[in-house]
């Protein structure tokens, strides 16, 4: 894939869905896609999808193009800092922090391409479906809950198919493996204070010289290499529910506390095969808060 989302780098995609108004219904959303077999995908081509669906597709992206990106605030901010400094920083700070690394369109390319993976055929670097309706359902789904209260009105309709299925056959989200499990109950057990103080040790070891960005790097390869993106995608979105569902209404994690979870959850899942320096460092912060 060559947009911001991907199995193999799921932590952005974490990142972002805790900042989202809807990040837990997406969430869900996504785990209940990575559960789809053969017969779901066999029973989703046989709904009716709206008459004017590409032409609700076509509003929505083009809605969704214009909003901000964090690379693209991060760019205009580079630019007006050369001429006005430091204040131009100050003022961006917030907007970087809620905007997303990637779009609506990486979302719905990977949830087609890579989560739906039982609705392909793939032989000789070559892929086919004969699940296109399933797909579209799946992918609409996802658009509504992620443009819902941006343009609901828009978005709204394209979802209906997804959310009456759901209902009517109980779909249940992906299990997170049994290995992984236990960093999702420690969060569960986590108060407010306690991800504060993990946050706090993350800050801690960035301002030793340590770098949370590489020592993801190595554990994002190591996941890939061991062809466990799946379990990782899953293991991921049971956190951010999680995560989410022990803050008040409004009230998102800060940045840092996110980080400290998202580093343990991808250390806990290569564990067997990341140096011990960079599983210790990745999961110390996470171990502070659960003290």
């Amino acid at each position: 894939m060559s947009g911001a989302y991907s199995m193999v780098n799921v932590p952005c995609l974490a990142r972002d869905l805790v900042r989202h108004p809807r990040g837990s219904e997406l969430a869900t959303d996504l785990l209940r896609a990575a559960a789809l077999g053969p017969a779901e995908f066999a029973a989703l081509d046989e709904l009716r999808i709206p008459a004017d669906a590409p032409v609700r597709r076509e509003a929505l992206a083009t809605r969704m193009s214009l909003q901000p990106r964090a690379l693209q605030v991060l760019a205009a901010t580079r630019d007006v800092a050369s001429s006005i400094g430091l204040e131009a920083w100050t003022a961006a700070v917030d907007v970087l922090e809620a905007a997303p690394m990637g779009a609506l369109a990486d979302l719905v390319d990977m949830v087609r391409d890579e989560i739906c993976d039982a609705a392909w055929s793939r032989a000789d670097g070559l892929a086919v479906t004969s699940h296109t309706a399933a797909l579209d359902v799946v992918a609409d789904g996802v658009r509504a809950a992620y443009a819902d209260g941006i343009c609901a009105d828009v978005a709204g309709p394209l979802g209906r198919p997804w959310r009456r299925w759901l209902v009517t056959t109980g779909q249940a989200p992906a299990r997170i493996d049994a290995t992984v499990s236990g960093v999702v109950e420690q969060l569960r057990a986590m108060t407010p204070d306690r991800l504060a103080r993990g946050a706090q040790q993350l800050r801690d070891q960035r301002a030793a010289g340590w770098s949370w960005a590489a020592a993801m790097h190595d554990a994002c390869w190591a996941v890939h290499l061991t062809g466990r993106e799946r379990m990782t995608l899953v293991a991921q979105m049971h956190a951010v529910r999680t995560l989410l569902e022990g803050c008040s209404p409004g009230a998102r994690p800060s940045p840092d506390a996110t980080a400290a979870v998202i580093g343990a959850v991808h250390a806990r899942v290569v564990r067997d095969v990341l140096t011990e320096d960079v599983f210790v460092a990745l999961t110390t912060p996470f171990e502070a808060a659960a003290k």
